[in-house]
């Protein structure tokens, strides 16, 4: 966490707290009982070396095992968290019936950037109701969904809730698409269409950043803590009882905002100076 490990085996911690900015140095692990001083008071590192030595060996294994590199200590917010994140960013199909994919996973789908949900139904009969797809709870999200044969969209502004009503829906309706278009000043602006036709424009609202959304996306249902309070009521979970085949998402370009367009700026501006 910002450049400062830790490890611990059979009673004993091994911890930095490091400062931003400064050589990542074997010299700032300090070592304590826990067992015996779960204040962390008494710094072991110099009656135990060899101790240390191993903890420290054991916890860098670790952090390769689990793509801990390259570290970070917040003296630079720009930086990656190393090659496997670009993996994360690519397009992914989701089916009815899988479970929540992971908060983390999903963030990367849509964090500072444009994107693109492709709802694909086998048809849409009439009196088929439910979520389509969720992502978030009640700190913020958005929730696509069928309700009295109307297609609508819930954006959970961290707790300011946005409601787009897109129409009703045809018999043997097919494709939905959402898009997501990332704008200037961290804001976005959502839009449907109905087998190729556009029908709604949503206001530009706040993106979610940070952590948020705190749950990830879900297929079909709206599951734990809900994007729409007002729909939870309602419905409860809301699961979608029809043919519903498949959800993809695709991200798009980086927002102008993003700290990638950031970084780059960054880079051009040094240039000029160069």
């Amino acid at each position: 966490m910002t450049g400062s490990r830790s490890y611990y085996r059979d009673g004993y911690k091994l911890v930095t707290l490091h400062r931003p900015g400064t050589p990542y140095d074997d010299s700032e692990w300090a070592l304590y009982d826990i067992r015996t001083d779960p204040t962390e008071i008494h710094d072991l590192s110099d009656a135990h070396p060899e101790l240390v030595k191993e903890l420290a060996a054991a916890w860098e294994a670790a952090a390769w095992r689990n793509g801990v590199f390259p570290l970070q200590d917040a003296s630079d917010v720009l930086a990656l968290r190393g090659p496997a994140e670009e993996k994360l960013g690519r397009p992914v199909t989701l089916l009815p019936g899988t479970p929540e994919l992971e908060r983390y996973r999903s963030s990367r789908l849509i964090a500072f950037r444009s994107f693109a949900v492709t709802v694909e139904l086998d048809s849409y009969e009439e009196g088929d109701a439910g979520v389509l797809v969720s992502h978030g709870d009640q700190g913020g999200g958005y929730s696509l969904y069928i309700e009295d044969g109307r297609l609508r969209l819930a954006y959970n502004e961290y707790g300011a809730l946005r409601e787009t009503d897109a129409g009703p829906l045809l018999p043997d309706t097919r494709t939905i698409l959402l898009t997501a278009t990332a704008e200037p000043g961290l804001r976005r602006r959502f839009a449907l269409s109905v087998d190729g036709t556009e029908r709604a424009l949503a206001e530009s609202v706040h993106q979610l950043i940070g952590i948020a959304p705190f749950q990830g996306i879900s297929v079909g249902v709206d599951r734990k803590s809900p994007v729409s309070w007002p729909l939870y009521e309602r419905h409860g979970v809301f699961r979608y009882p029809g043919t519903l085949r498949s959800v993809t998402y695709r991200p798009g370009a980086a927002g102008p905002d993003s700290p990638a367009a950031v970084a780059q700026a960054l880079r051009d501006l040094a240039a000029v100076f160069e």
